[in-house]
């Protein structure tokens, strides 16, 4: 469960250099923006967060990589509760970047959030509500789900 949100020193200048030079890439640095916000809100939904890429990634250990569309990437590393956001750039520049910063787990990193707890919906607060000492709530379970729960334990 992440619980910080870290971003490399150039990270916000590489957007904004991005932002600069295009159309396609301007996209690109909004769907980065997309993932890193479903990320803070969501904590541990990698994979629905956006597109990872098909292989992951072997040059950096606990490293996430994402499509953004047209050829830009986004890089991510997670080391324990902190995700931090390391570069964007377009395919060729990201394999460069990985390439140069091959098997490395310091990096220098400024600014850092805390992510805020999860809000759980409704019906999950109602589920967390309720009391597991109530009589009705085991007669709702069918036999049959009870048997495969507990398997083995007889």
């Amino acid at each position: 469960m992440i619980r910080y949100i870290s971003y490399h020193l150039k990270f916000k200048k590489q957007c904004e250099k991005l932002k600069k030079s295009g159309s396609q890439a301007t996209r690109a640095v909004e769907n980065a923006e997309a993932i890193i916000t479903h990320l803070k809100n969501h904590r541990s939904c990698f994979e629905t967060a956006g597109t990872l890429t098909g292989k992951g990634e072997l040059r950096l250990k606990n490293c996430l990589k994402y499509r953004l569309g047209n050829g830009y990437r986004l890089i991510l590393l997670r080391l324990n509760v902190t995700l931090i956001i390391l570069y964007i750039g377009s395919h060729n520049q990201s394999h460069k970047w990985l390439e140069k910063n091959k098997g490395l787990s310091n990096f220098e990193f400024g600014e850092r959030e805390e992510v805020s707890p999860c809000t759980c919906s409704r019906q999950a607060k109602e589920a967390i509500a309720l009391d597991p000492d109530e009589p009705g709530i085991i007669n709702n379970v069918d036999e049959k789900y009870l048997r495969v729960i507990f398997r083995g334990i007889c």
